[in-house]
């Protein structure tokens, strides 16, 4: 028996109802469902739905036409609630029902309805599931915009698949969120007819009672978006909401993520697999990465550039100058490259920039997104984040809380500070260019060393007072000794490894006044970019390569407070012995480089006076540093061929070359120079020397703590660093096994003692067996044994150990060493050692590992008493 069309059209409504019911996103999460405006459309789609599943309404068409276009999500809602009484009427209800503007008083773009306007459905749950139910319906439809938007609690987010904690960004844990489509509009109006993904940063707000106004604060979010346009490496934040008492901060879907994981080769820092990094980049060849790399280091620092030099806002005409505040490698996004580069689009997100205005007005209202997440989490002025990558003047140049937030003071250190970070991520990205994640984690290990952290600089213990006072810095030598190693390693035409080697230093300078500004830095890596791409060309160097003139540049080793004279990381070309006096044997040399092929001696730096600073040396190019820097890549081209080291002359020399016989002349004029040097200008000398009378400042009276692992039976003997903060202790265990334990000594000041505590700096250090170990010495990150050996020869034994490796030494297969009794050593690694009729004089060639130290010559020295070891600087 046929149904009645009442019947049918109850049953097409229940059809429909189901058809919705089915197409719920996250139903899981009441308060997080919704239906896509698609799935409404699907629901009531086929020729004549709409006025069966109303009968016994009569519809004309243009009133069909305008449900469909108008009014198909209210009509969704009630059918959705089953309010079957009201659509019998549906048109008496709808289309004879007008608002006090004469319009009609349901629509779709009038929902959601507030109480008072909710539709006459008689029954109380039917008029109460409308006003829930309605919000089913009405996701919210996403906007770009620089300003926060605040969405009611009740409209749910288009958010149809997030994926928590997909990885640990610039502010900790970060979503990857997908928006429905159609449910995101960019500025322009434009809309994604697929899934776009978002990455999404939550937190919640934590304001203080004293946080007024912030709607200052987010009126002006859309100025500095706007001031900042849209550079092709610099992603814009896409939306900042607040929900449900939630901030969600919306950023570009980086497809490939952040740097920092790519490093890792698609893993997190928990070694957690993200991607498969060799299907994900398949192009990537190892030997030719170094391109890829530096190109897009380039185009970094063409947002750095730009993002410097700032902008003039909009109706206000102030200036602005932007600064990224916390460059680090999770901080650099990665896009897909469309195949234009192995390693993906390299771009930088404004999530981790601040602002700072260039006049005189407050700046109090002037706020960037992170200043923005920042005062609502922890109510902060913005500073730079602590971290591997941060400057050494970070710690220096954080003001009080009472002055300015974002003024042209923080604003030029924070620039001063993207730089070195620039040039922090670079030394990484080229051991990862070179020897991909292994090679990285053994640089990263290398920086670290024995120090707690793995910044790029650290203390520098020659200008360290006993009170902690006028402390200063220097980038740490294994740093550079290792990238220098690089081009030993790896060959690559042109020595385009160097270029990049070269211009670290170059921008690695502890003194922020003297780091390159942005425009210098761009400039830069123009050069270092044609360098690497064009090595494999015919022809020379591209135009102003570094190499070229390698000593014109200001030094990385610099301290911010210079106190007195860095000695030199590598030995100096010349030396000489003096005659000695009573106290002291002082050898001094003549440690400035020649000048490079192609330019006169007036055109190059003259040695400095006694009494000035003493520029801190650096790297020579090869040919000059050692000879172990012949390269095979050097001789493709032959305009940049350095001359061969000069011969040492009579003395204490580097080279083992034969002897010229000095004039009383030289040897007068000699000693009349170590005369006049003052005792400061002496520190940056290589060779012997006492002391002794070395200003001491007095502290508070000293309370030592220590917890030693080593009782004091296993001591046999130990030394205290010449910088006061280390401390070595050889120690001897059972069954005659022989070790070194190294303690840093740290100290916590107070107005009436200062308490000195050890703290051990790594595991033992296990010595070979089979030697009666008697001594040991220790300056900064090297570390000296010897002995006698335990077979019944009595030939003496020598045991080398720094974080770059360990040798030992047998005294029987070196003649210097038969007759050893004492052993000297420095912090930048220069060794004596003094034996009964001679001295040994060395140097640790840090930027090797130790199987390739060698011992120079013996030379011999007047029967006089010997000076204590740990004199030598």
């Amino acid at each position: 028996m046929p149904s009645s069309p009442v019947a049918e059209a109850r049953s097409l409504r229940s059809r429909i109802q189901d058809d919705l019911a089915h197409h719920i996103v996250n139903p899981d999460s009441i308060g997080d469902a919704y239906i896509r405006a698609s799935d409404v459309v699907r629901a009531w789609s086929g020729h004549g739905t709409i006025e069966r599943a109303l009968y016994p309404a009569v519809l004309n068409g243009a009133e069909v036409e305008f449900i469909r276009n108008h009014l198909l999500t209210f009509l969704s809602i009630l059918v959705y609630i089953d309010a079957h009484d009201f659509l019998r009427d549906f048109r008496a209800n709808v289309f004879d029902v007008f608002d006090d503007n004469g319009s009609l008083r349901y629509a779709d773009s009038k929902l959601p309805l507030v109480e008072k306007d909710v539709p006459a459905l008689g029954k109380f749950h039917l008029r109460k599931r409308f006003l829930d139910d309605q919000y089913l319906f009405i996701p919210e439809v996403l906007v770009e915009s620089a300003t926060v938007k605040q969405i009611s609690d009740q409209r749910r987010l288009p958010f149809e698949s997030v994926s928590k904690d997909v990885f640990a960004g610039a502010y900790g844990k970060i979503d990857k969120v997908g928006i429905s489509p159609s449910y995101f509009r960019t500025q322009d109006g434009a809309t994604f007819s697929e899934i776009k993904y978002v990455a999404s940063k939550r937190f919640h707000a934590q304001l203080p009672s004293s946080y007024t106004d912030p709607k200052r604060e987010l009126d002006n979010l859309k100025v500095l978006k706007e001031s900042i346009t849209l550079h092709r490496n610099i992603r814009l934040h896409l939306a900042i909401i607040l929900h449900k008492s939630e901030h969600l901060i919306l950023l570009p879907w980086a497809e490939h993520l952040d740097l920092e994981i790519f490093l890792n080769e698609g893993r997190d820092f928990r070694g957690q697999e993200i991607y498969d990094f060799k299907r994900r980049f398949r192009s990537i060849q190892p030997g030719m990465m170094i391109k890829d790399i530096c190109r897009q280091m380039h185009h970094v620092a063409d947002a750095l550039r730009w993002l410097h030099e700032g902008t003039i806002t909009h109706g206000t005409r102030n200036r602005i100058r932007f600064a990224h505040m916390d460059l680090k490698p999770n901080n650099i996004l990665i896009d897909n490259d469309n195949g234009t580069s192995a390693v993906g689009t390299w771009v930088l997100t404004d999530f981790g920039i601040s602002a700072f205005k260039e006049d005189g007005d407050t700046a109090d209202n002037l706020v960037s997104v992170r200043d923005y997440y920042e005062n609502l989490t922890i109510n902060t002025p913005p500073r730079r984040d602590a971290g591997a990558y941060q400057p050494p003047e970070v710690g220096q140049t954080n003001m009080k809380s009472s002055e300015r937030r974002n003024g042209p003071r923080e604003g030029s250190v924070g620039r001063r500070g993207d730089i070195w970070s620039f040039a922090c991520i670079f030394a990484e990205v080229l051991a990862f260019s070179q020897g991909q994640a292994a090679l990285l984690k053994e640089f990263r290990k290398v920086r670290k060393g024995r120090h707690r952290n793995d910044y790029f600089y650290e203390i520098d213990d020659d200008t360290l007072q006993p009170d902690g006072s006028k402390m200063s810095y220097r980038v740490r030598p294994q740093i550079l000794d290792w990238l220098w190693a690089l081009p030993d390693k790896y060959v690559f035409p042109k020595r385009a490894i160097d270029c990049c080697v070269e211009t670290i230093q170059r921008v690695l300078v502890v003194d922020g006044s003297r780091r390159p500004k942005a425009d210098e830095l761009l400039k830069m890596f123009n050069h270092v970019e044609n360098h690497v791409d064009l090595a494999r060309a015919p022809g020379g160097f591209p135009p102003h390569c570094p190499l070229l003139h390698p000593t014109s540049i200001p030094s990385p080793l610099v301290v911010q407070h210079p106190i007195a004279k860095e000695p030199p990381l590598t030995p100096p070309i010349h030396i000489k012995r003096t005659n000695t006096i009573e106290e002291e044997s002082l050898f001094t040399h003549q440690d400035w480089p020649s000048p490079p092929v192609g330019r006169s001696q007036s055109d190059s730096n003259p040695p400095p006076d006694a009494n000035e600073p003493l520029q801190s040396p650096r790297h020579l190019p090869p040919g000059q540093l050692t000879p172990f820097r012949d390269r095979e890549d050097s001789l493709l081209d032959p305009s940049n061929s350095s001359p061969p080291p000069p011969k040492s002359p009579t003395g204490l020399g580097i080279y083992n070359e034969s002897a010229r016989t000095s004039s009383i002349t030289e040897v007068a004029q000699l000693s009349i120079l170590s005369r006049q040097n003052s005792r400061e200008s002496r520190r940056g000398l290589h060779g012997v020397m006492i002391n002794q009378d070395k200003g001491r400042r007095m502290g508070a009276v000293t309370e030592s703590i220590a917890h030693l692992t080593c009782s004091k039976k296993d001591i046999v003997s130990f030394n205290l660093c010449p910088s006061g903060r280390r401390v070595a202790y050889l120690t001897k265990a059972e069954e005659s096994h022989y070790g070194i334990q190294l303690f840093d000594i740290l100290s916590e000041n107070s107005q009436v003692k200062k308490t000195v505590r050890f703290w051990p700096v790594s595991n033992p250090i296990a010595l070979p067996t089979g030697t009666k170990w008697k001594h040991v010495v220790v300056a900064d990150d090297n570390t000296v044994a010897w002995g006698k050996s335990g077979d019944g020869t009595g030939s003496k034994q020598v045991y080398i150990t720094n974080p770059m490796g360990s040798r030992l030494f047998n005294g029987s297969e070196f003649k210097g060493l038969s007759t050893l009794t004492a052993v000297a050593i420095s912090q930048r690694g220069s060794l004596a050692f003094v034996s009964n009729k001679s001295i040994l004089y060395t140097v640790i060639e840090r930027a090797r590992r130790l199987e390739w130290f060698a011992f120079p010559g013996v030379h011999p020295v007047q029967k006089r008493p010997l000076l204590h070891p740990r004199s030598i600087q």
